[in-house]
């Protein structure tokens, strides 16, 4: 439901320490662990963006790292509050929009889904001020997933129909199987399984073709 992507590649050491701990004790097993974690490439690349390179390019790599992997939301918060304040520097309308969409992933990381909700408003409205649909239908998406969390339904599935019709008009198909599947995600939330599966279905034909 989240629209980060885990792309760690710490997983690929997960099978042969799960053999070595049947032959060492615990502990030995979860140093190691610590020390592959740390030397991943997720943790040195969060340390390289930090005061180095010209503005763009900090603020072009902190949005990537957002983009792309699972952060603690202390850590999401930081970063995008971070991006948020280089975007106004810089006066890049479009990475402002960013920011405020990720401060506000960040908010419902935290389960806080009344601020997730704000800070995707705020995204939404500088959005659509540069007219920018993908960013729109992002924040129409996020904002249905936080209304979900609140248990608010009929808002929820405003906001996901509204996102569809964004990717719709620009046609973009994957975008389009998304919000199909958060719509389905609704409609079984409230039980009504015969029309999460019609939209579930709807999401894989898409994906099944593409």
């Amino acid at each position: 439901n989240v629209l980060f992507r885990q792309k760690m590649s710490v997983h690929k050491y997960i099978g042969i320490l799960i053999l070595f701990s049947m032959l060492v004790k615990k502990y030995i097993t979860l140093c190691i662990l610590f020390i592959l974690i740390i030397k991943n490439p997720l943790f040195s690349q969060f340390d390289s963006i930090i005061g180095k390179g010209s503005d763009k390019e900090i603020l072009a790599n902190i949005l990537q790292m957002l983009s792309n992997y699972t952060l603690p939301a202390d850590q999401q918060k930081n970063l995008s509050n971070r991006a948020k304040e280089i975007a106004l520097k810089l006066n890049d309308r479009k990475s402002l929009c960013l920011s405020y969409k990720f401060i506000g992933l960040s908010y419902y990381s935290a389960l806080d889904y009344e601020n997730a909700i704000r800070n995707y408003s705020i995204g939404l409205e500088l959005a659509s001020e540069i007219k920018d649909s993908s960013i729109m239908s992002d924040c129409y998406y996020n904002i249905s997933f936080s209304f979900m969390g609140m248990g608010n339904y009929a808002e929820a599935l405003k906001n996901s129909k509204i996102a569809f019709n964004l990717d719709y008009s620009r046609n973009d198909s994957v975008a389009m199987a998304e919000s199909y599947n958060s719509i389905g995600i609704i409609f079984e939330r409230i039980a009504d399984y015969d029309k999460a599966l019609t939209y579930y279905y709807k999401s894989l034909d898409i994906l099944e073709k593409n």
